[in-house]
């Protein structure tokens, strides 16, 4: 659809937000390789006031699935902070990550630590510039997230 759309309107600016990182960096490559004129840029993950990343389905959390949600956005940044703190290693990112998701009762679909490029899986964050990408479930609300690492 984003093909079609891009041939119709001929943009000389696409601006696609990076909540969604997998997406984002799909429509690059596909820009990329249709040799589409079209300059791709990420528009930054927003969060509201208590970290939680900004979606419409934030409002079908129950006040204690928002309470417990928070745990991924913390989760992140405790994995930011190991990464500054010298932590390469991506198994030990990941499952401090997961740990903390599960631990307050969220249902993990995945936490991954890949290249921002290629978006494959890397083994430490000395391999490439790397994004930790999370969905995880409080209830029956899907949430993903992510955060850069380097």
């Amino acid at each position: 659809m984003v093909a079609k759309l891009f041939n119709l309107v001929q943009p000389d600016v696409a601006v696609f937000g990076r909540k969604d990182y997998q997406q984002f960096k799909l429509l690059c490559r596909m820009v990329r390789d249709l040799e589409f004129g079209v300059a791709m840029v990420g528009a930054p993950l927003l969060r509201e006031q208590d970290g939680l990343a900004l979606s419409s389905r934030n409002v079908r959390l129950s006040p204690e699935q928002r309470a417990a949600a928070l745990s991924i956005s913390a989760s992140l940044r405790r994995a930011a902070e190991l990464a500054k703190g010298g932590e390469r290693a991506a198994a030990v990112l990941v499952a401090g990550v997961r740990e903390a998701i599960e631990k307050a009762g969220g249902v993990v679909d995945y936490v991954e630590l890949v290249s921002q490029d290629s978006l494959q899986a890397v083994a430490s964050l000395d391999e490439a510039p790397s994004v930790c990408l999370v969905a995880a479930k409080f209830g029956s609300v899907r949430l993903l997230d992510n955060m850069e690492l380097s």
